[in-house]
C-alpha cells in the first residue's frame, strides 16, 4: 500500500510541475481557446501569464494577466484569476472552464462605454462609467448567457445632467439573461426624473430601450437633447434603432 500511495503522490507531484512549467500558450490553448476566448501574443507561464489583445466574447481588451490554478487542471476544470487592463476597462475576478461553458466569478471593477460602439454614439465614452461590484456570469458552449446576477452602477445620465444644469438620477443596473444575450435593467430617480429600462447585450451591438418620466415638467427640453422622443402619458423614449 505504501508502494501505492508512493506512486501516486510521485505522479500528482510530476504532472503539477508540468503545469507549472508549461508555457502559458500552451494552457490557454487547452483551457480557454474550446470556450472561444483568443489572444494575439502570451508571454510567461501559466504563474504569471501576460496577455495581449485578449478576445472576449466580441470585445477586444488591450491586455490582461492571468494565474491559472494548476490543481484544477487535474480535476479537467481549469481555474483562473485574471486582471483585465485597458484604458476603457480594468476588471478583476476569476473564471472557470466546465463542460465547454465558462463561470465568471467575483467581477468587480470599472467598464468604459466607449467598449460597445452602439452605447457610445449616445454616451461620450468620457462620461459613460460603468462600476460593477462582485458579478457572476455563466456563459454557454456557444458564448450564450445562461445565468447572471449582480449589481452595477454608471453615473452616466448624472454627469450629462450636470452639463445641462439637470438633477438627473445615477442608474442602478442588475444583471440577467435572455438567453442567449446578457441584460442590463437599468433604473434610478432623483427629484426631477424616473428613468426605466433595458440593456440587452445582443451579438453585435448592444440594444436598448430607456424610458424617462419627468416629474419637473421643465426636463422635457433637456431630455430632448439627449435624443429621448416624447412618448404616450407623458413619457419620454430612448431606444436604439434595432428596437
Amino acid at each position: 500500500m505504501r508502494w501505492i500511495i508512493a506512486g501516486i503522490a510521485f505522479v500528482v507531484t510530476l504532472l503539477g510541475a508540468l503545469v507549472a512549467t508549461a508555457p502559458a500558450r500552451v494552457m490557454f490553448d487547452m483551457a480557454a481557446s474550446p470556450i472561444g476566448l483568443d489572444a494575439g501574443r502570451i508571454q510567461g507561464t501559466v504563474w504569471n501569464a501576460h496577455i495581449l489583445r485578449l478576445h472576449v466574447q466580441g470585445l477586444v481588451f488591450a491586455q490582461a494577466h492571468a494565474r491559472l490554478s494548476p490543481g484544477s487542471v487535474l480535476t479537467g476544470s481549469p481555474r483562473f484569476s485574471f486582471a483585465l487592463e485597458d484604458p476603457r476597462a480594468q476588471l478583476r475576478g476569476r473564471a472557470r472552464a466546465v463542460s465547454g461553458a465558462v463561470e465568471l466569478t467575483g467581477l468587480s471593477g470599472v467598464m468604459h462605454l466607449g467598449l460597445f460602439p452602439g452605447l457610445s454614439e449616445s454616451f461620450p465614452p468620457s462620461e459613460g462609467v460603468v462600476r460593477i461590484d462582485n458579478a457572476d456570469i455563466v456563459f454557454d458552449a456557444r458564448g450564450g448567457c445562461e445565468s447572471a446576477r449582480g449589481h452595477a452602477a454608471t453615473p452616466v445620465l448624472a454627469d450629462l445632467g450636470i452639463r445641462y444644469g439637470a438633477d438627473l438620477p445615477v442608474l442602478d443596473l442588475s444583471l440577467s439573461c435572455a438567453a442567449p444575450s446578457l441584460v442590463l435593467t437599468l433604473s434610478g430617480q432623483s427629484a426631477v426624473l424616473a428613468l426605466t429600462g433595458d440593456i440587452v447585450m445582443a451579438p453585435g451591438d448592444p440594444i436598448w430601450r430607456l424610458q424617462a418620466r419627468p416629474i419637473d415638467d421643465t426636463l422635457a427640453e433637456t431630455l430632448t437633447l439627449l435624443g429621448f422622443e416624447e412618448g404616450e402619458n407623458g413619457v419620454y423614449v430612448l431606444r436604439s434603432e434595432e428596437v
